[in-house]
């Protein structure tokens, strides 16, 4: 039907689905639940998660999912401190936070740019793998 009735179909968008557990275990680090009263760092795209990445009594990275999908989908997100960035901290935070979405019944489920390498990287390493790609198009006349 998408093609039977819709022009100038693309995509920007990659959906990716959980595909098998991982092990990450980042050295010096704290998962837990974020606190009221939790000094977060200013964040750029996304929004402060209900759950925080500790290193050295610091947080470095949040994450958590929104409940904006059909049940059971839950939408992953994460962002890291701009200078904790490439260690591995955003896949650790979000094979953790995988454990929490399934804990609440929900199926984790995520989507990123798909000019955005470090994040399909980075959800790839926690265990997700490409689902498909949001289209988006115009109908016909």
């Amino acid at each position: 039907m998408l093609y039977e009735y819709g022009q100038n179909i693309n995509s920007n968008v990659i959906l990716f689905k959980d595909h098998t557990y991982t092990s990450l275990l980042p050295d010096n680090l704290t998962f837990r639940k974020r606190n009221d009263d939790d000094v977060i760092f200013e964040h750029k795209l996304e929004p402060e998660g209900d759950y925080i990445l500790e290193r050295n009594k610091e947080i470095v990275a949040t994450g958590g999912f929104l409940l904006h999908y059909n049940i059971p989908f839950a939408d992953l997100y994460m962002e890291v401190r701009q200078d904790s960035r490439r260690q591995g901290l955003g896949s650790f935070l979000l094979q953790e936070v995988k454990k929490q979405c399934y804990l609440s019944g929900r199926v984790p489920a995520a989507r990123c740019d798909i000019g955005n390498i470090a994040s399909r990287a980075t959800l790839q390493k926690a265990g997700l793998t490409v689902a498909g790609f949001l289209l988006l198009g115009t109908i016909k006349n």
